[in-house]
């Protein structure tokens, strides 16, 4: 469902949130391809939006 929410999300504070529920349900999981998608997607949020 996060996932889905993704492809709608226009706001970046909405999108980090939406990978950090996909994040915390990869790290559950133990699924480490999912893991590091989300760290990677969360990182690249952070660097577009805080300069």
């Amino acid at each position: 469902m996060a996932r889905r929410g993704l492809s709608v999300s226009q706001d970046s504070n909405r999108r980090r949130a939406l990978w950090q529920v996909i994040l915390q349900s990869g790290q559950a999981q133990g699924n480490s391809r999912v893991v590091n998608e989300a760290k990677k997607s969360i990182a690249l949020i952070t660097d577009i939006y805080t300069f």
